[in-house]
């Protein structure tokens, strides 16, 4: 790999023949799902149609990238003439960092074209954020690896497949990725067949985008940040320590909210939208940690134990009522319009419920959750347990690790 990257001595006609293949095949890619870009929309968002009225223009965008990215390459073998690809070093750092930081806007503009259909009014101040994540991300990744080129590459890659995983997880499930469903990724995958899979017009600009800025960092080189050992690991070290800065930031101080952005429990897609996907991941992974009430100890829960034992110690077996079976029906589609006002109805709705008066209990009951996570509500039941303390996330993925 590092051979063929840093070669540039004795070009033989051959050396042509795959980037000239790969490029070709990128635009008869993007060609052939032309009708995802000038066909008729689907999409009847108002938002969501001044992305579209543009897709014209990412078209000839996706064209453009692999053959810009074919001239690169033709420079660097015909015109430049590079032996070993180290006669100007400086310069081709400066080009391929260059590149890198556009590079990394780039991917986070491509998770957000994916689903983000409010995207164009996104306030900047929040694609500013959503950009110097993801380069946070580039950067620990080119530190790790002591290469621009590789570290970027993996960054893409990685990039591209959480934006994937985040499309379709919304197309699917109505709900963003959040950090806790990477514990119920066997589920996910087990019922993954069940769903259909479309390729949209986003996409192929992405992969057509993708693939091209391989191209150019493969014709770059590694582009090694430092030769010597000291420097190397001195640069892991310093990568290691961004992440855990990051780290710091982003999950233990109020850095979100202190700058304004709020995150809507029971429906995340409402916060991601306005804020970026990036940044609400983090935020959501954030407020999925417990943070214990105050007052809470291990000794304040044996006491309270303690104290239960004695009073069941000096219950009257006689007075207690143990029942053969308890059944309970927990049903996610019931509702009791009559307790609007302003419905007017000729008839009662539920007449048998309401004439349900002796050896019974009525009223109105709240739960934590409306149009989705129910687990909540079973856990909360079951349990005898509030979610109070687990906002943003399903208690039996985030919190239950064992049998």
């Amino acid at each position: 790999m590092q051979h063929f990257l840093d070669s540039r001595t004795k070009d033989k006609p051959t050396i042509w023949i795959p980037e000239t293949v790969l490029m070709a095949a990128v635009l008869v890619f993007v060609v052939l799902n032309a009708g995802l870009f000038l066909g008729e929309t689907s999409v009847t968002d108002t938002y969501a149609l001044e992305i579209e009225a543009n897709r014209r223009y990412y078209f000839a965008a996706a064209l453009t990238f692999p053959v810009l990215a074919y001239l690169h390459f033709a420079a660097c073998r015909t015109f430049l003439k590079r032996k070993k690809g180290e006669e100007s070093p400086l310069i081709r750092k400066f080009f391929v960092s260059v590149f890198a930081a556009i590079n990394s806007y780039a991917s986070f503009y491509f998770i957000e074209l994916l689903y983000n259909s409010i995207f164009y009014h996104m306030a900047p101040k929040y694609k500013i954020l959503g950009w110097g994540i993801t380069a946070a991300v580039d950067i620990i990744l080119m530190g790790l690896v002591n290469s621009v080129s590789i570290g970027m590459m993996i960054g893409n890659i990685f990039f591209m497949a959480l934006g994937l995983i985040n499309h379709f997880v919304l197309q699917f499930r109505s709900l963003p990725f959040q950090y806790v469903d990477i514990f119920a990724a066997r589920t996910a995958l087990s019922v993954a067949s069940q769903y259909t899979f479309e390729l949209t017009w986003q996409m192929v600009v992405m992969f057509s985008f993708l693939l091209s800025a391989a191209s150019v960092y493969v014709n770059e080189g590694l582009v090694r940040i430092f030769k010597k050992f000291p420097l190397r690991v001195l640069l892991r070290a310093a990568a290691l320590g961004l992440g855990g800065i990051c780290f710091y930031v982003f999950i233990v101080t109020s850095f979100f909210t202190d700058n304004g952005i709020w995150f809507a429990n029971f429906e995340p897609q409402s916060s991601y939208t306005r804020f970026g996907m990036e940044a609400c991941f983090l935020g959501y992974a954030k407020l999925s940690i417990p943070v214990p009430p105050e007052g809470y100890s291990e000794e304040r829960v044996e006491a309270i134990i303690e104290t239960a034992s004695e009073n069941a110690e000096n219950e009257n077996p006689a007075d207690l009522v143990v029942p053969e079976n308890i059944i309970v029906v927990m049903n996610e589609s019931f509702a009791d319009l009559s307790i609007y006002p302003a419905l007017k109805i000729s008839e009662p709705v539920m007449p048998f419920l309401d004439s349900l008066t002796e050896n019974a209990q009525q009223g109105s009951l709240l739960v934590s959750v409306r149009g989705g996570w129910t687990p909540n509500s079973e856990y909360e039941f079951l349990m005898g347990s509030s979610c109070m303390y687990a906002p943003t996330t399903v208690v039996y993925n985030g919190y239950i690790k064992d049998e």
